[in-house]
C-alpha cells in the first residue's frame, strides 16, 4: 500500500471543485450517491507522472449497475495540472470524510465511503459521447453533511433515462478493474 504520499495542506477552498471525467451514458445533470469502489494508482501515459484511477460506484437503486470514471493527475510535470489533480484528489479526501485530508497516504482510505458526486453534461464529438454527442463530466463531490448544509436536503438523484449503461468502445482497456 502507500501509493499515496502528497502534502494536500496548500489546496484551497476555492480549488476543490476540480473534476475529472468519467463517461457511460449521459445521466441528467444533478447530485447523485456514490462511493469509490476501487482505486489505483498508475504512470501516466507518458510516464512522467502518476494518476489515479477510481471507479465510483452509484449507490441509489435507480443507478446500482453503474459507474463513473474518475482520473485524477496526482503528479504531473506541468505544475497547474498537477495542482488541479492534487485539487480534486483533496476534495474526494474531505467528501469521503477523510480523517487528515491534507494527507492522504493510500487510495485504499478512500474506498467504501459514500459521498455526493455532482454530474453535468455537456456536448462533445468524441468517441466517448453518447448517441446525442454529449458527455458526462464530474464538477465536484461533497459529503452529504456539506451539501445538506448548503441547499438544507439532500437532493434525490434525477430518475434514470436509460436502463442499460454504454461504455464507448476500448474507454477501459487499460483499468486494471
Amino acid at each position: 500500500m502507500g501509493d499515496l504520499g502528497y502534502d494536500l495542506s496548500r489546496i484551497g477552498d476555492d480549488q476543490l471543485k476540480q473534476g475529472g471525467k468519467g463517461v457511460w451514458y449521459v445521466k441528467p445533470d444533478g447530485w447523485y450517491r456514490a462511493m469509490i469502489s476501487a482505486a489505483v494508482i498508475k504512470p501516466n501515459k507518458a510516464g512522467t507522472g502518476k494518476v489515479m484511477h477510481a471507479k465510483l460506484a452509484h449507490l441509489d437503486p435507480q443507478y446500482a449497475d453503474d459507474f463513473e470514471m474518475a482520473f485524477v493527475n496526482v503528479q504531473h510535470p506541468k505544475e497547474k495540472v498537477q495542482e488541479i489533480g492534487q485539487a480534486e484528489l483533496k476534495s474526494l479526501a474531505l467528501a469521503t470524510g477523510h480523517p487528515n485530508p491534507n494527507c492522504v497516504q493510500d487510495t485504499s482510505e478512500l474506498l467504501n465511503k459514500p459521498f455526493m458526486l455532482k454530474l453535468y453534461s455537456e456536448a462533445e464529438d468524441s468517441k466517448y459521447s453518447d448517441a446525442d454527442g454529449r458527455v458526462q463530466r464530474i464538477a465536484g463531490y461533497l459529503s452529504s453533511d456539506e451539501l445538506m448544509a448548503r441547499e438544507g436536503d439532500i437532493p434525490q438523484s434525477p430518475p434514470a433515462q436509460n436502463s442499460a449503461p454504454q461504455e464507448p468502445a476500448g474507454f477501459g482497456d487499460d483499468i486494471p478493474f
